[in-house]
């Protein structure tokens, strides 16, 4: 919307619409206002400041755990085309080896244990 800006409660975290001026002139005077859902919010420079910065923060958390996540992924799928390669050439999927006998090796090689 033009002519308005989002301003974010720190205690909720929602967003809401907030007429620019009325954002500009609380920044400037400090005054307290309040979100939407109750919460006693203040405005000046250096709480604006602080929200950046968190939000900043949160970001880099954010793409640090997407970065974990990819390599994980690209880890998983190594593994699974090794898999793949093994049983289209004939050998068992966890030790390479080519028994006459597939899935009754499988069953005695790799299987649950039966105590």
């Amino acid at each position: 919307m033009p002519g308005y800006t989002h301003p974010w409660c720190s205690k909720c975290g929602d967003n809401f619409p907030m007429r620019q001026k009325m954002y500009d002139d609380l920044e400037e005077c400090g005054n307290t206002f309040y979100c939407p859902n109750g919460h006693a919010l203040e405005i000046s420079r250096a709480s604006v400041v602080r929200q950046f910065r968190a939000a900043q923060r949160q970001n880099a958390y954010k793409e640090d755990r997407i970065s974990v996540l990819e390599k994980r992924a690209e880890s998983f799928l190594g593994v699974q085309t090794r898999h793949l390669n093994r049983l289209l050439r004939g050998a068992c999927p966890y030790c390479g080896k080519t028994p006459n006998n597939m899935i009754k090796h499988i069953q005695e090689r790799h299987g649950p244990k039966v105590t």
